[in-house]
């Protein structure tokens, strides 16, 4: 190693290692602990409280987004459209995956985000809580999740999300891409949580609309096991009917 080089480094690396001692400090500074302190603790994992499974399948299931305020033209599209087909099943991005029968989640809680991680579906909704705004307009195109800021309301979180991709939400209804959702996500009691979610979109529904999902904490489990559904299909659709398979033979 050259001197140039040595004299390189040892002016570069109190720098590197101030850099690394600010960031830890950080995240773990006084301000920060105080904000993670005052957050509800919503620890755990999660699933639909309007889902039942019985022996031959899901016993009782109310898909709560089954019934939007369409316009005239949008109303007729969803009466003449059919059942939504699995490979779509598989595919359903936000709100779907939060008003889905198999939808199990776990929430990661921190005063710069708040993370839904789900179990049968790729997209984590990441919800940022530290005070940015939406990108601008030319750096943001919809997705199947949308993007999602928020901030907290005492022990409420409100959640705004836009830029979601315009196609099938749940049971075969659709929005646009033009859609607005506000959440106001709490505990009820320490074992259920509340969403109370109000979606506008101007291309398709008449006015806004409300809905009310609500989720129970899974007892008894320290992990969720990756579900892939298009390879994985245990709950094929019989005759309009969510059933539960057997394994394939190997």
């Amino acid at each position: 190693m050259n001197k140039l080089l040595r004299r390189h480094l040892a002016l570069l690396l109190p720098v590197l290692l101030l850099g690394a001692t600010s960031v830890h400090a950080d995240l773990n500074s006084r301000q920060r602990l105080h904000a993670f302190a005052a957050l509800p603790d919503w620890t755990g994992f999660w699933e639909q409280d309007s889902v039942r499974l019985g022996a031959n399948g899901i016993s009782k299931f109310k898909p709560l987004m089954g019934d939007p305020p369409y316009n005239a033209e949008w109303e007729a599209k969803f009466q003449a459209a059919p059942g939504p087909a699995a490979h779509v099943i598989c595919s359903l991005g936000f709100p779907a995956i939060m008003d889905s029968p198999y939808s199990q989640f776990e929430l990661v809680v921190l005063p710069e985000q708040t993370l839904f991680i789900p179990v049968d579906f790729s997209s984590t909704r990441q919800i940022f809580t530290d005070g940015r705004a939406h990108p601008p307009k030319e750096d943001l195109w919809p997705t199947p999740i949308g993007d999602s800021i928020g901030h907290w309301e005492g022990q409420t979180l409100v959640v705004d999300t836009i830029s979601r991709k315009a196609g099938p939400i749940s049971v075969g209804n659709e929005l646009s891409d033009q859609a607005h959702f506000i959440e106001r996500i709490r505990l009820v009691d320490k074992n259920r949580l509340e969403d109370v979610m109000t979606i506008e979109d101007p291309i398709v529904l008449m006015r806004p609309w409300q809905v009310t999902l609500t989720y129970r904490k899974i007892k008894d489990v320290d992990r969720l096991i990756p579900y892939e559904c298009s390879e994985n299909d245990r709950n094929p659709i019989v005759n309009g009917h969510f059933t539960i398979a057997p394994p394939k033979p190997k």
